[in-house]
């Protein structure tokens, strides 16, 4: 899942979004703490998936809207689906949908939800 799309840390988001310098990286850790936005912890460090975040470098708002579907999914799960190719988006990534086509992706998510309740 690294090697699909570029990875950022909270201080390298918070200067991209411009969000000051007093405790810039709090604001990205909140966005996390909140479910706005994922990270992968690696080597000790929380890394965050660019293609979750807007052209301001602000949480993509459709990235909630999938975690709250997945609410029992760790991130790791939550980046490997973004990463693999789906039958629904037709054989597309989710992370490759999501700039041009969010909605798609939502109602991606949510049939996973509701497939892994059925089969539950």
């Amino acid at each position: 899942v690294f090697d699909g799309t570029a990875w950022l840390t909270a201080a390298q988001i918070a200067d991209l979004a411009g969000l000051g310098q007093k405790n810039p990286s709090g604001t990205v850790n909140r966005w996390k703490q909140q479910r706005q936005i994922f990270a992968l912890n690696h080597r000790g460090q929380d890394w965050y998936p660019k293609y979750a975040l807007d052209d301001d470098f602000r949480p993509h708002p459709a990235i909630a809207q999938v975690i709250d579907a997945l609410p029992d999914w760790k991130a790791e799960r939550l980046a490997s689906w973004f990463e693999s190719k789906s039958s629904t988006l037709g054989g597309e990534r989710p992370r490759e949908v999501l700039a041009f086509d969010a909605p798609r992706v939502i109602a991606a998510a949510q049939r996973v939800a509701m497939a892994e309740a059925h089969n539950g």
